[in-house]
């Protein structure tokens, strides 16, 4: 006796009911109906926090409480016999609830009626971020078929419905795998059609080409006595408590799915009736059942999925050793998927994926975030499981967790790239193609809304799925060097804030210790980028990941070759080299910045190659005052240009500099403006003043002036404390010519010589790890590096905290000589401090080739080049590394003003060992030379 009743998957799947979005609720207290009221019921309420609300005319009661979560809220009555109550925010999800009216537990009339805990009762839905994988969407649609048949082993008839596929009725030539997915305990076949949103989580899973189609099947698993074989078993015990798990839950249930249930499905449904096709998956009571049914019969199911079930045990001695021979277990069972809420046990269900898996188990779990023993945490697990069943072996389960991955052979122009939690290849923009989520060794992947925005992203699509919870990914790659680049973006609306997802990660011998996506990105929903030059040595790239607060997640991974050999590589082990970037590359846009206009394309290549070629990186402009700190007070800061700057370098593992604190120039007229009068001078004497120093106006006090200076760095220093790793503190301060020892700027003419002594004490105080420097040009002038070393060393005998010597070198194709370059080296070392070269370019104008003055706000280049200017600018970088070489024990960085010459300030001088395209030139070439000479 068969019966069949098609039910449209539109009708059943809630009523069709629209899902609330958190950006429907106007505020964390702003209620709006739940999405799964009776059609037309305002009440109950849910807002964007999870709070419930419910209302309820009861004028004679005297007490109404909710009764959700395990906890009973009391109600308030109102003039007109209406009782009002809110609980405290529940998790996304669907929730049974009820209330209590003086003392009896009814449903509440204003929703649908779901069955659980052995009842028919009241549901509610609190909106998820993540609740778009089972919203309704206008994609192709299965179809949900109500069926009764009747059991043999149960002298009965029973009721199942059957989830079929989109397309199914029009192709009667396809068969399908099956899955056969079992509710839990109190429940019945209702649960997953209904509070699981089964149809919905397929149809989009197929529309997105995240699944193969199959057929699930979702019966009774609650098992009933024959009636001829009663009376049945006692549903209490002796002490009278209810007995659990309910008589025949697993044996006589097994008996009803294999003898009845199965053959039913394949008689009356274009099924792939045989055990490679077959899966069994189920939640909580059904997860147990799954285990015992399934792990007893490997012979009919090829995939198993335990959601809150507990797990499958030790895969040397459970169920009777079936999993002892692990190759033998895996020729028929493809994969074993256990998972479980963040706020279960999920360290039961890692501990065991940990032991299939190093007992060579085909394995995969997953950790629902935030979530308890709940339909959140099984809608999420449906979602995982149902991307992983029935691929080909190319393509399998088994892939969501594998050790490796072979690669194609890397060439130059290879490059491997992965969608992290993407389950199908994704080509860019640009024509990149991304391959789906492998290579990955634990965790669970994620989909987040498409409609997020994310930040600072060259494809934000990139950044809408990810892999977390992992302990591991690896790749295999042909022995070699290349650039790693790991991309990042907090993209989970659980972290509220730093420090609430907090991991570490290693490879090859990099090491990030308390990695805060958020902290490093600046903020939720913002690209964060990781890159490192890598060596791999064994054939296998790979990365270690470490909990510490919440799981370690990441959104794509890029393993770049290395064409050839860079400037940081060849240098590696004598000094940094560094490079002056423009906001241009640090915001990676095309606007004019710095005197610069590139279009993006341009700015992209120039972005390569200081990935490439550098690991220092300094800031051209947007640390110096007149750009980040334009007006007057504590909101007159421009934050967002530095803070770009300061994040381009935390993504690539870059050492940092601050330039600069205290200067001259670029210094806006309010720093040095107050009531005093300025101090009067002659005309020939004025013009000349306000060419040099540009303000004329009343001034400033001594202590004003010290105030502004001292708030300035503390807030500049301060805000990037433990980032930024070396500040010059103050800039060009000494007199080029003459006898005074300092330029007679107005922070002298103001303050006094101590301005410089004062300026390294409040950066000092500000950040006590910084490395704190004194910078100038033109020290290959012996008469102004002998100012140098006096200004020096009486700072050094008064205790001001100089750590270093920054040396510009801005120097000419044609000076300063081997000799003299060596002598200014030699002279520096004599302050026992570090030197950093901090402004290296090799002009070869003919015009601008000056030996002792190279002031970046004076300087010009034109007239056209020096004869054979190429080749004379690459014999002299050849010579100035040499001379770096020689002294490598006290440089210790090498930093070019500029990446190449279409952004130098220098750009009719052809002054840096890149040409505007980004192309080498011989100097690039010379100076690695050097390097593989020494």
């Amino acid at each position: 006796m068969l019966g069949t009743r098609l039910v449209l998957l539109l009708a059943l799947a809630v009523g069709a009911s629209a899902l609330a979005t958190v950006g429907d609720l106007s505020a964390a207290e702003g209620f709006v109906p739940s999405s799964i009221n009776q059609p037309g019921r305002e009440y109950p309420q849910v807002n964007a926090a999870g709070a419930v609300r419910a209302r309820i005319s009861a004028p004679d009661a005297n007490e109404v409480l909710l009764d959700i979560g395990g906890v009973k809220y009391p109600m308030t009555k109102g003039n007109d016999g209406v009782w009002i109550g809110d609980s405290e925010p529940q998790d996304p999800g669907f929730h049974y609830y009820q209330l209590w009216i003086d003392g009896a537990a009814v449903p509440d009339p204003g929703t649908l009626y779901f069955y659980g805990a052995g009842r028919w009762g009241s549901g509610v839905e609190p909106p998820a971020d993540d609740q778009d994988f089972y919203a309704l969407k206008n994609v192709p649609h299965g179809t949900i078929r109500e069926h009764h048949y009747f059991s043999e082993v149960n002298d009965a008839m029973r009721h199942c419905f059957v989830y079929c596929p989109p397309g199914y009725d029009s192709d009667a030539t396809t068969r399908y795998p099956v899955l056969y997915l079992q509710h839990g305990g109190g429940e019945n076949e209702y649960g997953w059609p209904e509070q699981g949103r089964t149809g919905l989580i397929m149809d989009n899973l197929l529309a997105a080409g995240k699944a193969v189609p199959f057929i699930i099947v979702m019966d009774n698993g609650t098992w009933r006595m024959p009636e001829g074989d009663r009376p049945r078993p006692p549903a209490r015990d002796e002490r009278g408590r209810r007995q659990w798990p309910p008589a025949g839950w697993a044996d006589q249930f097994g008996k009803t799915l294999l003898q009845d249930i199965i053959p039913m499905i394949d008689a009356n449904y274009r099924t792939l009736a045989d055990q490679p096709h077959r899966a069994m998956a189920g939640l909580s009571m059904g997860g147990m059942q799954t285990n015992a049914i399934a792990m007893e019969n490997t012979d009919v199911f090829s995939h198993i999925g335990i959601f809150s079930g507990g797990t499958v045990g030790d895969p040397a001695t459970a169920h009777g050793g079936v999993m002892a021979d692990a190759e033998a277990f895996n020729k028929q069972v493809k994969l074993i998927f256990q998972s479980c809420g963040s706020r279960e046990r999920p360290e039961a269900v890692r501990a065991n994926h940990e032991q299939l898996e190093a007992a060579g188990i085909n394995s995969a779990f997953y950790i629902s975030p935030d979530t308890a023993h709940e339909w959140q945490t099984w809608r999420r697990s449906l979602k995982e499981f149902a991307q992983l069943l029935f691929r080909s072996d190319s393509d399998s389960a088994v892939a969501a967790e594998p050790a490796t991955d072979q690669a194609p052979a890397a060439s130059d122009n290879d490059a491997i790239r992965i969608n992290a939690g993407g389950y199908v290849e994704y080509v860019d923009a640009a024509g990149r193609v991304w391959r789906a989520d492998k290579g990955f060794n634990g965790g669970a992947t994620i989909d987040r809304d498409p409609s997020m925005t994310i930040e600072g992203a060259e494809d934000a699509e990139l950044y809408l799925s990810e892999h977390y919870a992992m302990d591991s990914f690896s790749v295999e790659v042909p022995n070699g060097k290349y650039v790693a680049k790991l991309h990042f973006a907090e993209t989970f609306e659980g972290v509220y804030g730093p420090g609430d997802r907090v991991f570490s990660f290693t490879m090859h011998g990099h090491e990030f210790k308390d990695f805060d996506i958020w902290k490093k990105a600046g903020g939720p929903r913002r690209a964060y980028v990781v890159a490192v030059p890598v060596e791999v040595s064994d054939g296998e790239f790979r990365i270690e990941f470490a909990a510490q607060v919440e799981n370690p997640a990441i959104n794509a991974i890029e393993l770049l070759p290395a064409n050839g050999l860079t400037l940081k590589e060849a240098y590696e082990g004598d000094f940094l080299i560094g490079v002056a970037i423009n906001r241009t590359i640090a915001i990676d846009q095309a606007v004019r910045a710095d005197n610069v206009r590139r279009t993006l394309e341009q700015v992209r290549q120039d972005t390569a190659t200081v990935d490439q070629q550098f690991n220092s990186i300094s800031p051209e402009n947007d640390l110096k005052w007149a750009l980040i700190h334009p007006r007057e007070g504590a909101d007159g800061y421009n934050w967002e240009p530095a803070d770009a700057f300061v994040q381009f370098g935390e993504r690539r593992d870059m050492y940092i500099v601050g330039h600069t604190l205290v200067w001259h120039a670029q210094t806006p007229d309010w720093v040095f403006a107050g009531d005093n009068p300025a101090p009067e001078q002659p005309e020939s004497e004025g013009r000349q003043a306000r060419r040099r120093f540009g303000y004329q106006g009343p001034r400033a006090s001594r202590e004003e002036l010290l105030q502004r200076m001292r708030d300035h760095i503390h807030a500049i220093v301060g805000r990037y404390k433990g980032r930024i790793h070396a500040w010059d503190v103050v800039n060009e301060a000494i007199a080029d010519g003459g006898e005074d020892v300092l330029r007679d700027s107005l922070w002298r003419q103001i303050i006094g010589d101590d301005f410089i002594a004062k300026a390294f004490e409040y950066a000092h105080e500000a950040d006590p790890d910084a490395v704190l420097r004194y910078n100038d040009y033109g020290l290959e002038n012996p008469g102004k590096r002998a100012k140098l070393i006096k200004l020096v060393k009486s700072l050094q005998e008064q205790g001001v905290p100089v750590m270093a010597i920054g040396t510009q070198t801005h120097i000419s194709a044609t000076n300063p000589s081997y000799e003299e370059m060596d002598r200014t080296i030699t002279e520096l070392e004599s302050l026992g401090l570090p030197i950093h070269v901090t402004e290296l370019d090799v002009n070869t104008a003919q015009r601008g080739q000056r030996t002792g003055s190279a002031d970046i706000t004076q300087d010009v280049t034109g007239g056209g080049l020096v004869d054979a200017a190429l080749q004379r600018q690459a014999e002299q970088y050849a010579n100035i590394f040499k001379v770096f070489l020689k002294h490598k024990d006290s440089i210790e960085v090498v930093t070019f003003w500029g990446a190449n010459d279409g952004v130098s300030w220098r750009a009719n001088g052809k002054p840096l060992l890149f040409d505007a395209n980004n192309n080498p030139k011989p100097a690039f070439e010379a100076v690695l030379r050097v390097a593989e000479e020494q």
